[in-house]
């Protein structure tokens, strides 16, 4: 009798799903039906969740309901910030957020329970309005800056930026990161998601199966990949050491960190609409200037891009 293994999952299915589409030879995503470029262009992060989680999009009535849930599940109690408080100040930001998650299955008695079909909407709103201020406040923390309080009146991104800067953010910024969070919102079973639904599996509690998510997503070949490309754009530093630091890395055969699946073939869909809010962010005023002109920055992406094109 023979056996045949599949390393890595690979053209292995596992589960069907509703939620996302992936055509990695065309180059197409899809949420529930919605192409990912009207929804990035068109959709806010709030309508695409609705989508996500009630298989259509809201209407005003909906959305209106929806905001006002996750404005009051984002509130930080007395006992999440003393939690924050006790945490290392040192450290990797994903370490925080994973022992983040954990703690909140001990001192929330909602997000304490095993998983069941009739709360598990409620659990996973919950959850999905109060990581973002646990993680602003303990950031804040560790920068020796007391927590800014959530703003009912600010969506999920703009709140965000809003408890990490203390200071409400502008229209450009909101829409880049509301964005970010749209395209980000579901790719199919990815390793993430992979993990948290053997979990939950298990007859396991929310907040144990999105620790261990969390988890995964830390992996260089994961979520960790962003990390990685910032580092690289740290250490180029400006628009004139660019073509040098990718022939370096290709010469050590190295490794170029950026956004796309390699499930694509062609240019990763997601990719456009960052480049789209990477230069609408790149060109405010308080935005610091690493290019000193157009003709350079012209110059130096045709290097870059036949580099590693080939």
């Amino acid at each position: 009798m023979s056996a045949t293994t599949s390393l890595g999952l690979d053209g292995t299915v596992v589960a069907q799903t509703r939620l996302g589409a992936i055509d990695g030879i065309g180059g197409r995503l899809a949420y529930s039906g919605y192409n990912i470029h009207d929804l990035a262009t068109q959709a806010s992060w709030e309508e695409v969740t609705h989508l996500l989680w009630h298989g259509e999009l809201p209407n005003a009535a909906q959305l209106t309901a929806l905001k006002a849930q996750l404005a009051d599940a984002r509130a930080l109690s007395d006992e999440g910030l003393a939690m924050l408080r006790r945490l290392p100040t040192s450290g990797h930001g994903m370490d925080g957020l994973r022992t983040i998650v954990s703690a909140l299955g001990q001192i929330d008695a909602p997000l304490s329970t095993t998983l069941q079909a009739d709360t598990l909407l409620a659990q996973g709103l919950r959850l999905t309005a109060l990581v973002p201020t646990l993680l602003a406040a303990w950031l804040r923390l560790r920068a020796g800056e007391e927590p800014v309080l959530p703003d009912p009146a600010l969506g999920h991104a703009a709140n965000l930026l809003y408890m990490l800067h203390g200071t409400r953010p502008d229209a450009v910024a909101e829409r880049a990161l509301d964005t970010y969070l749209v395209l980000l919102a579901e790719h199919g079973l990815n390793v993430s998601t992979f993990v948290a639904r053997v979990v939950a599996s298990a007859q396991n509690d929310l907040c144990s199966a999105i620790t261990a998510a969390v988890a995964a997503l830390k992996g260089v070949s994961h979520g960790g990949a962003n990390e990685y490309a910032m580092r690289a754009f740290l250490e180029i530093g400006t628009p004139e050491r660019a073509a040098a630091y990718i022939e370096g890395l290709l010469a050590r055969k190295g490794r170029l960190m950026g956004v796309g699946h390699r499930i694509y073939k062609v240019e990763d869909p997601r990719v456009r609409h960052l480049r789209r809010h990477s230069l609408a962010l790149s060109e405010r005023p308080q935005a610091q200037q690493v290019v000193r002109d157009g003709a350079q920055a012209h110059a130096t992406a045709e290097r870059v891009a036949a580099l590693v094109l080939g």
